[in-house]
This record gives C-alpha cells, sequence and structure tokens, in this order.
C-alpha cells in the first residue's frame, strides 16, 4: 500500500461522507462511468480489482462482501500461485536495491563480514596458544574442504569450537578430517542423507571379555550404487574393451565407496595411566552384547551387517563403539555418572564424528544392555525414532559389572516413534514386566530369530510405517 494512495482514499472517504453527496446508486453518476472505463482500457486495473477480492476471500474471516463478489471473477484468474494470486501484470517487482539497502546478506558467511587475515590470525594466536597445534589445525582446515563446508566462518570459527570439545572427541574429528581428506572426502556429493531417509545410528557393544586396542570407534557409510561397488578389476576390463571405439561424451564418475574410520589413539602416558590394554579394567572394555549371560548368545545380531544393508538401500548409517571410562575415576562410582558419561560422549560422536552431519535427528538402533545408554540420550536429545533390539525388562535384571549402583527405572515420555525387537516369549515377558512392553504405544517386532535378515526386514518395514 503506497502512503499517497492510503492518505488519498481516506481524504475522499471522508470528504463523500461529510457532504452526503454519495449517489443513490452505484450506476448513477459519472464515477460508474469512469469505473467501466478503467475496467475496459486500463490493462492492470481489473486484474488489481480481482486480486483484491481473492486475497480478502483467502483471509481469514474474509469478509461477506468479497465472498459475494467472488463468482465475477474470471476463472482463469484463479489459475495463480496461492502465494501471490494476480500479481500486477505491468510489474515484476518492487524489491530493488534500495529496497534492501542496509539489509543483512543472508548468504553471507556465519558472523558476519570475514575478518582480514592479519585480525584472524591474531584471533587464532589467542584462541590457539600453543604454536604447534595451531599450525596443525591450521594446516588440517586449510587442505579439508569439507571442513571448510562445515566452519565457513574459516579457522578462527573451528578453532573456537574446538576449543569447547573434550580432548577425546578433539582426536576423533581431527583424525576423521585427515581420512575422509585421503578417501577423496565425496567431494562433489551431497552431503548428510535425503530427507525422508534420516541418518541410522547404530550402536554396537562388545561383550565384556572382548577387547580392542581402540577404545572407542566411530565409522560412517554412505550410501553408494551397487554397480560402484565392484571395484577396479572390472573398470580394468571395461577400459580395455573400449580401445578402439569411438570416443564418448565425458561423464563425471561416481565416487567410489568411502568408509571413514574414526579411530582414538593412546598416548604411552595415557596409555600407563588408563591401565594396561590386556587388563579386564582398561578403558577399551565394552558394554556386553545381551542382558545377561543366558541372552548373549542369542542377541548376537550383527548390527554392521544390518547397517551395510541400509546403506545398500540409500540411508547413511553411523556404527558407535562407547568404551568405559577408566575404572579410577569418579564416572565408574555410580551407575548414574557411568550413564551421564556415556551420553556425552554419544552426543559428541554425533555431533563432530562426521564432517558433514545430517541436518535431521538419528533414527537410534541399539541392542540389549545398549538400551540403558540410548534411552538416556533420548531422555534430553532429539531423535527422530529409537529401536531396542532384545532390551532389559528391567535396570535391575544388569549385574554389578555393568550397573556399579542401583539405576532408577526410565520415566522418559516419547514423543517420537519406538519400537521393541524380540523373539515372541520375550514380548510377552515385556508387556508384563516392562514400562515400554506395557505401553501400547510402543512398536512391537516380533522375529523368530535374531538373524540379520530377519531383523533387517522388521525395521525397515517399520520405518516405511513412520515415514522415514
Amino acid at each position: 500500500k503506497e502512503p499517497d494512495n492510503s492518505s488519498w482514499l481516506a481524504q475522499t472517504a471522508s470528504e463523500l461522507v461529510a457532504s452526503n453527496s454519495l449517489p443513490s446508486s452505484a450506476t448513477v453518476g459519472a464515477g460508474h462511468a469512469t469505473l467501466t472505463a478503467l475496467l475496459r482500457t486500463s490493462r492492470g486495473f481489473a486484474p488489481s480489482v480481482y486480486r483484491h477480492v481473492l486475497v480478502l476471500t483467502a483471509a481469514v474471516g474474509g469478509t461477506a462482501l468479497a465472498q459475494r463478489l467472488r463468482p465475477f471473477v474470471p476463472q482463469a484468474a484463479f489459475a495463480t500461485l496461492a502465494c501471490d494470486p494476480l500479481p500486477p501484470p505491468t510489474l515484476v517487482s518492487t524489491y530493488d536495491d534500495a529496497f534492501f539497502s542496509g539489509a543483512e546478506d543472508v548468504f553471507a558467511p556465519a558472523g558476519g563480514a570475514r575478518l582480514s587475515q592479519a585480525a584472524t590470525q591474531r584471533l587464532l594466536e589467542r584462541l590457539v596458544p600453543d604454536p604447534e597445534l595451531r599450525r596443525q589445525l591450521q594446516a588440517i582446515f586449510e587442505g579439508n574442504p569439507a571442513m571448510r563446508r562445515q566452519f565457513p566462518g574459516g579457522v578462527a570459527e573451528f578453532a573456537q569450537a574446538a576449543g569447547q570439545m573434550p580432548e577425546e572427541v578433539l582426536d576423533d574429528i581431527l583424525m576423521g578430517a585427515v581420512m575422509v581428506d585421503n578417501a577423496g572426502g565425496h567431494e562433489g556429493g551431497m552431503p548428510g542423507a535425503m530427507p525422508g531417509q534420516e541418518g541410522l545410528v547404530e550402536l554396537e557393544f562388545l561383550e565384556g571379555g572382548e577387547e580392542e586396542e581402540a577404545p572407542a570407534q566411530a565409522h560412517v557409510e554412505h550410501p553408494v550404487e551397487e554397480a560402484v561397488a565392484e571395484g577396479g578389476e572390472s573398470e580394468e576390463e571395461e577400459e580395455g574393451e573400449e580401445e578402439g571405439e569411438e570416443e564418448e561424451e565425458y561423464v563425471a564418475p561416481m565416487p567410489m565407496p568411502c568408509k571413514t574410520a574414526v579411530d582414538r589413539e593412546l598416548s604411552s602416558s595415557r596409555t600407563s595411566k588408563l591401565g594396561s590394554s590386556t587388563s579386564a579394567d582398561a578403558s577399551s572394555l565394552r558394554f556386553s552384547l545381551g542382558m545377561g549371560e543366558e541372552f548373549c548368545d542369542r542377541v548376537r545380531v550383527s548390527l554392521s551387517a544390518i547397517s551395510s544393508i541400509f546403506v545398500e538401500n540409500g540411508y547413511t548409517c553411523m556404527d558407535i563403539d562407547l568404551s568405559f571410562p577408566p575404572k579410577d575415576t569418579n564416572m565408574r562410582q555410580t551407575s548414574q555418572s557411568l550413564m551421564k558419561h556415556f551420553e556425552n560422549e554419544l552426543a559428541s560422536h554425533l555431533r563432530f564424528a562426521t564432517i558433514s552431519a545430517s541436518p535431521f535427528p538419528p533414527v537410534i538402533i541399539s541392542r540389549s544392555a545398549g538400551a540403558l545408554i540410548t534411552q538416556t540420550y533420548i531422555s534430553s536429545n532429539p531423535a527422530t525414532g529409537l529401536v531396542l533390539i532384545s532390551p532389559p525388562a528391567a535396570n535391575t535384571t544388569l549385574n554389578s559389572t555393568l550397573l556399579p549402583t542401583h539405576l532408577d527405572e526410565f520415566d522418559y515420555e516419547p514423543r517420537f516413534p519406538v519400537a521393541l525387537v524380540d523373539v515372541c516369549e520375550r514380548l510377552r515377558m515385556l508387556a508384563k514386566t516392562s514400562r515400554l512392553g506395557r505401553d501400547e504405544e510402543v512398536d512391537k517386532l516380533a522375529v523368530e530369530t535374531f538373524g540379520v535378515q530377519a531383523v533387517y526386514t522388521k525395521i525397515a518395514l517399520w520405518l516405511d510405517d513412520i515415514g522415514v
């Protein structure tokens, strides 16, 4: 609404009402003839009237007059976008440079205009006093395109984020950046998952007796076409067959399968502090696969194999192994502090373990005692869905090697889909002893065995049902 037009309309209406000179009929007087001439001769007047009627009709509580005028609007006027019906045909846009003067550029890098190189260097020296560490951060950031995309504010923004990370998480992201760079970084590929195919995060907890050198692992598997995964031999054969053939138009090759493993390497001082890697109390101790001795063999389903099938069907999956904290720390004294440690570790991996993170909350899949960690996590963090494979019937059923003290049962209210995967016998038992088992809103997925294909099929169908 132009101010001049508004003031003219208000003044004219006031004068007409004050003078009592309104005609007895709309067709009486010179105004009707002028209006008729405008409708017939002016190219933009009629569409403006139609547009005004349509806007008033579409508005909440539209006027009765607009409803009565709607039948007089030509049908061609309705074949327009609902966001802006019948824009004036003589005007393309009023949003020119003057309109946007002084407005912030939404496409500018985060944090406003970039600092000069000297100012960035001074800020970086304040953030990272150690010159050697500063040099390493700069080298990794400048040599990794994916890292630069994740931190558009430059190396200073990356250093600020790194300063808030735990030391172990910083080790993980630096190692992951190097490995992604060595693997090609998926240059030219789309990061994350497509809408409706959010990343599946699968937690795998090794049995208490199994130990590995690295205390924590996380790797991301990106969906690739099956034909690309055949390797280089078939490509060499095709090259031999194509020799002598007519040259064809060049087509950019698809990226080769890339599996990024982020391994935390312990220094000698840290190893001695945590204890020998062969000790039963070493930090490489993982959560047991099963709820107890009697369930370990039955639920030994390979989440890595399930993850691979999901990757083949277009999902982005991340396997995470979480390690126990050192035994001589306060985090091992109570079950509450232990769960808090695992929650922080899981949250850190989900935020920083992948260079190209999905903007959507993940669907988290865990099994057996790992269900305690995922339920602790989703109690205060977002998720698209939660799948628990043969979870414990109650926290009290776990022995003291996993939970040092009593852990209260979870009382969160799930605001997203939750599914239990188990054999029929245990599902009936969970319906009597478990809060989730009794909850009618929680889906129960019965399987005959814990085979990879059986579990995958149930979860995949469930994801389709919830729209993932």
